[in-house]
């Protein structure tokens, strides 16, 4: 019987989940030295969220929004603690130029569909922008909420938000908790996604950037009907004016009206 290999990292005949090319399976990041001790482990999809890169140091130069998909991939490759060596499927190219990222993108398209998501998530927020943010925000590490306990908080002048999206591959629907400045407009993205406000103990919305939650909020786990730390309620979405929020407001509004003419025509006919 095949297993999945993140879950059995020493059985040398496991699979990865939606694919059957052997070169996402690497073991121990296929020689490199932070996946030492990691056996098999599947290297289709990025195995951790793009909230982590905030534990890169100042040095790896990420001060501007990054644009190319090998680009951020390596920056995995930063971290303490890497199962998988990303730069194995750049084709032997030179990391953020552009034919790596065709070559990503041609011979490993579910790596490259995971990552251009996760890079698009990473530059919305969790990269510092100084005219985004009030002064209160210096780097890259105050755009991740501190939870504590049953509390979750963020720098003066923001409030914690959850993101809600779908990872792209597998479409499975995922949450991140991000820093927004309290009043400034949502970014619009080009994929399915939304905006939760947490609730507090009392089952008031936190607009503001301390908030005392009924259970301890915890993140990087599929969202449910349960919510991230509120106690068994699905959290009322953030109003907001994404492409295809509106498209779908504008089409059951036309089969509202479709249906009420309709209608309107029956009836004076009979009378």
């Amino acid at each position: 019987m095949t297993s999945i290999c993140d879950n059995s990292i020493g059985n040398n005949f496991c699979t990865c989940i939606g694919t059957s090319d052997p070169n996402y399976i690497q073991f121990d990041g296929d020689g490199l030295s932070t996946g030492k001790g990691a056996g098999n482990r599947c290297c289709n999809l990025v195995s951790y969220t793009p909230d982590i890169l905030h534990k890169l140091p100042s040095s790896t130069g990420v001060t501007s929004e990054i644009t190319s998909v090998s680009k951020f991939l390596s920056l995995f490759n930063q971290l303490d603690f890497t199962p998988c060596d990303y730069t194995k499927y750049f084709g032997g190219n030179t990391v953020g130029n552009s034919e790596t990222d065709v070559y990503l993108k041609s011979n490993y398209p579910q790596l490259f569909q995971f990552s251009d998501r996760q890079r698009i998530i990473y530059n919305n927020f969790y990269l510092y922008n100084a005219t985004k943010y009030p002064v209160s925000v210096t780097d890259n590490s105050s755009l991740v909420p501190v939870i504590s306990g049953n509390t979750i908080s963020s720098p003066s002048g923001t409030m914690p938000l959850i993101f809600n999206y779908y990872d792209g591959v597998h479409n499975e629907s995922q949450y991140l908790f991000i820093v927004w400045t309290i009043g400034k407009d949502l970014p619009k993205l080009s994929f399915p996604h939304t905006y939760f406000y947490f609730y507090d103990n009392h089952e008031k919305e936190c607009k503001n950037n301390y908030c005392t939650t009924q259970y301890s909020p915890s993140m990087g786990i599929s969202f449910s009907s349960t919510g991230p730390g509120n106690g068994g309620n699905i959290l009322p979405g953030i109003p907001t004016t994404n492409n295809y929020t509106t498209g779908l407001f504008i089409g059951i509004i036309a089969i509202v009206m479709i249906i009420f003419v309709g209608l309107l025509i029956a009836y004076r006919k009979k009378t």
